[in-house]
């Protein structure tokens, strides 16, 4: 074999490698999705700090208009007392993780996706009384690597759709569309927040598909809007 066709060759098996690792990554950070949305639920919300990146100074987790929630100390707090779900009997949260869209930075040390995800839910509300709610949301996520494995670094919830069952989201669109802070969250104001309304609302794709990346560089990327996707 002469230096040419061998030169070819790593080229090509190179190539090949970072596919490979490419495609290992978007597995691993569906598994990491699909872990941390099978355990939000009552018994193990306690649990979910686990799945974020709590060393990194940054690490957020934002909850459509209820707060966005920075750092180990405030998620922390979020998930073991002021969510307060697991202490209510009755209560159900379920939501279908759909279209995942995943870019990975080609350094592979962050990577971007978004996922459509309807939900149901039972609330208990102040009266103690179960509600069953429609929940339709939008993540945009930010995943970062940290001693080799992909952990949370920005988890955002945009909400869509949020109705009581009997009523649908036609007759009960107001209710839910500004439900205020949860304790320990920053001044700052939602990133997106435009529930659905069926006077004057004209849908936009936020959060928009992912595009390839080199390294870490815009937490705003999700509001670049494209009206197709290429993946």
């Amino acid at each position: 074999m002469d230096k040419k066709t061998l030169e070819e060759k790593l080229k090509k098996l190179e190539k090949l490698e970072q596919r490979i690792a490419y495609y290992e990554d978007r597995q691993e950070i569906e598994a990491l999705m699909y872990a941390s949305e099978t355990n939000h639920n009552q018994k193990h919300m306690s649990g979910w700090p686990n799945y974020y990146a709590l060393d990194v100074p940054d690490v957020s987790c934002e909850i459509a208009d209820r707060g966005n929630f920075v750092g180990r100390e405030a998620i922390e707090n979020l998930f073991n007392s002021n969510y307060q779900i697991q202490r209510n009997e009755g209560s159900y949260l379920c939501h279908w993780q759909t279209t995942p869209m995943i870019e990975v930075a080609k350094d592979r040390q962050t990577a971007h996706g978004v996922w459509i995800s309807p939900g149901a839910e039972t609330v208990v509300n102040k009266e103690g009384v179960p509600v069953s709610v429609w929940n339709f949301i939008r993540y945009a996520y930010d995943f970062i690597r940290k001693d080799g494995q992909w952990k949370l670094y920005h988890y955002r919830i945009i909400m869509d759709i949020k109705a009581d069952y009997d009523k649908g989201w036609i007759k009960d669109y107001f209710k839910w569309t500004y439900m205020g802070k949860m304790p320990g969250a920053t001044d700052a104001p939602p990133s997106w927040n435009h529930c659905y309304s069926p006077a004057g609302y004209l849908q936009r794709v936020i959060p928009t598909c992912p595009e390839p990346y080199e390294t870490w560089s815009d937490e705003k990327w999700f509001f670049k809007e494209e009206p197709e996707c290429n993946q």
